[in-house]
């Protein structure tokens, strides 16, 4: 969204401001994807709520945690494109654009975009006459500041006007007689940068691999690995291993989000070794499970691992601690 507000000192139009924007995102990714999609849709003349309802069915699968950049990256992108560069319509799109969405920063993104195309007086009267040109307090909610807070908006503003300024001449832009002159840049697609969650698995462990790990609940913590499966189906670990000869064993240590349990199950090959609930008392609690492996000592076999969600209970997220052939 950056880059739309720097396309906004300079452009009117919300459409050549969206597309050229989007020229800074590799096609590849799914952020441009996403982008591209919202403006298709609005190039043919599709009422907003249908494309929203598009873009939301789309994008929300693969990103259903609400503070992410793809899904709400494309609201702020109909928001702008179908409030025609009104300050109130477009904040009203993008806001009523969605029910799983970062509601509140799409709409600060994209008063952003509509202040720097017509400046202060975009804002209606109505928003700015009841703060009297003031902010003052010492707590905002349930966070207290530790001090009071009384600082008149314009100053703030013109604070951030003079930081930014400085930044631009350090950058190249000059400044003669009041006036402010600032290179136009042509664009340049920035290099595609793309982490798939299922890339976790083998960050934790590189022995082994994630599959169907859904964004919104799978990471690292520490050595720990937290895993929530994408859709219906099972979170997965699995690896291709040759058994070691003696009295091999795997080994495994995980846990449960207190009160949300989840089932696991063990495959080697097509055999299943273990089906069992995994549901201890405290986030630092660990159950141990040790399952023998001798009956496969020499072979290479493919080991699954999978994490199911149960039925009739509130899901929640598995933990990894450890994977270990003993």
């Amino acid at each position: 969204m950056a880059a739309c507000i720097s396309e906004a000192f300079f452009e009117t139009n919300p459409a050549k401001i969206v597309r050229q924007a989007a020229q800074l995102i590799d096609p590849r990714s799914n952020y441009r994807k996403a982008i591209d999609l919202v403006v298709a849709r609005y190039e043919q003349g599709k009422p907003w709520l249908q494309d929203a309802a598009a873009s939301e069915t789309r994008w929300r699968p693969d990103y259903p945690q609400m503070n992410n950049s793809v899904a709400n990256g494309a609201l702020v992108a109909l928001g702008l494109l179908y409030g025609d560069g009104d300050f109130l319509k477009s904040i009203n799109v993008v806001t009523h654009a969605g029910d799983n969405t970062d509601a509140d920063c799409n709409a600060a993104n994209v008063a952003s975009v509509i202040g720097a195309m017509h400046g202060f007086g975009a804002i209606p009267k109505q928003f700015v006459e009841p703060f009297h040109n003031r902010i003052y307090g010492d707590h905002m909610g349930p966070l207290r500041l530790g001090r009071t807070i009384d600082e008149h908006i314009d100053d703030l503003a013109r604070r951030v006007a003079d930081t930014g300024q400085k930044n631009l001449l350090a950058g190249g832009a000059s400044l003669a007689s009041g006036t402010l002159v600032i290179p136009r840049q042509a664009v340049q697609t920035q290099p595609l940068e793309y982490f798939d969650i299922n890339d976790y698995g083998k960050l934790w462990n590189p022995d082994w691999r994630l599959e169907n790990a859904s964004r919104a609940a799978t990471y690292l913590d520490g050595d720990v690995l937290v895993t929530f499966p994408r859709d219906t189906r099972p979170a997965m670990l699995t690896r291709s291993v040759t058994v070691p000869a003696g009295n091999p064993h795997l080994n495994l240590s995980v846990g449960n989000l207190p009160g949300h349990p989840w089932r696991l199950q063990v495959f080697a090959d097509d055999d299943n070794l273990a089906t069992q609930v995994i549901d201890v008392a405290s986030k630092d609690a660990w159950k141990e499970v040790s399952l023998d492996l001798s009956p496969y000592a020499g072979r290479t076999i493919t080991l699954r691992l999978y994490q199911w969600l149960m039925e009739n209970r509130i899901p929640g997220t598995a933990y990894w601690r450890s994977i270990r052939i003993e």
